[in-house]
Order: structure tokens, then sequence, then C-alpha cells
């Protein structure tokens, strides 16, 4: 019990939190109510929801989701850029060492020591760098597309939006974020598209379409 309750028996203020009977008159005292859900009769809007007769053909469908590839395919896209300059770089510096070695020893040159073994290894690292994230985006979207797609009855409790960056020479970046309750009360917060995140609102009730964590799409009905 909350300090502050009033006894319904003698009116008296409680001074102690998590007291059981009232200091004054000994009463067992009454939790008081919930407060009522901004989101009205939750039970009531998801026993509708299941009443809905297009809710199993809605559930089979499956939004776009092009979303949840991309991220990956960047990441994977910028490896093989980064990658393949860093082997064009070793590339023509080995055909330059070679040809300066040639003219060099035309001409009688001593032998030298130019660092050339570092100069080697140096862009090979940068390959197997390129290598490396090429193939962690690969398997971002390859989990991706094993992940199977959930859908379940779901209401939109909260939004939230989260901004990254922007500070000094690098670009701001946003994330979208929406909370989904389920049937039984229990939660999650799932990422989600911005365009996915201004199309719903808290209060929304309808069918909830999720893969690898993601919330592709909302199907909002009138319950």
């Amino acid at each position: 019990m909350a300090a502050g309750t009033r006894c319904e028996n003698c009116g008296g203020r409680q001074s102690v939190a998590g007291a059981t009977h009232c200091a004054f008159c000994g009463v067992l005292l009454k939790e008081p109510p919930p407060p009522p859900s901004p989101f009205g009769d939750v039970d009531a809007r998801f026993a509708a929801l299941r009443e809905h007769r297009g809710l199993e053909r809605m559930m089979r469908e499956r939004p776009p989701a092009a979303a949840g590839i991309w991220p990956g395919a960047i990441i994977a896209a910028f490896g093989l850029l980064f990658g393949g300059v860093a082997f064009a770089m070793w590339s023509s510096a080995r055909s330059w060492n070679a040809d300066f070695d040639a003219r060099w020893n035309a001409f009688g040159g001593m032998p030298r020591w130019t660092g050339d073994d570092v100069f080697d290894v140096m862009p090979l690292l940068f390959v197997a760098i390129g290598v490396s994230i090429l193939a962690f985006g690969i398997y971002r979207v390859m989990g991706f597309r094993r992940a199977p797609w959930e859908a379940f009855p779901g209401l939109v409790v909260g939004e939230r939006t989260h901004v990254s960056g922007g500070g000094g020479n690098s670009a701001a970046r946003t994330t979208y974020h929406v909370t989904v309750e389920r049937e039984g009360g229990r939660r999650r917060e799932y990422r989600t598209t911005g365009n996915m995140a201004g199309g719903v609102r808290p209060g929304d009730m309808g069918i909830a379409h999720m893969r690898d964590g993601m919330l592709l799409g909302f199907r909002r009905l009138r319950v």
C-alpha cells in the first residue's frame, strides 16, 4: 500500500508505505484499483481482434522485406569497395617496384632496401579487412533471409526515435523503434523503418509482422 492512501473505514491517511492494516483503526487496507488504460479495454479489443473474420488471411500476408536486407547489403558493398581499392593499390605498387628494380639493376645498382615488404603487407592487410567487412555484410543478409516470419495480434503502445552521429564531419543517423504489446500484456520494442514508424501511433490495434527482430509491417484494424 502506498504512503498517503486513505483508509476506507476511518478515512485516516497512511504514513507508512507497504502497510497492510490501517494505523488508526486496524482495518485491512484494500489496494486501490489500477488506473484505466489509455488504450481502452485492451482485453476486449484483443478478443474482438481474434474474432475478426479476416484474421488468418492477414496473418499469412508478407510485407516487403527490403528494409531488412539493405543494412547488410550496404555493409557488403562497402567491404567490396574497400577491399577492391586496397587490392588495386597493392597491384599498382608491385608493378611500380618491379619496373623500378629492373631499371636500377640495368644500371648496375647496388642491392638496396626499399621497404618493399612493408608496402606489400600493408595493402594486403587492408584487402583482408575489406574481405572481412564483405563477409560480415553477406552474413547479415543471409541471417535475415533465413530468419522466420512471425505475425501476431498486437497493440502499439509506444514509439521512440534515436539520432546518433551528426558531430564534426559525420552524418546524423536516425533509427526508429515501436513498442508492441501482445495478448497477455507482454511488451517488446522492435526496430523499424521511418515509414513504418510514421504509419502507426500508440493505441493502434492490428497484426504485426516481424522478421529477425524488425517490425516490417502492421495491418491496422478497427477494434
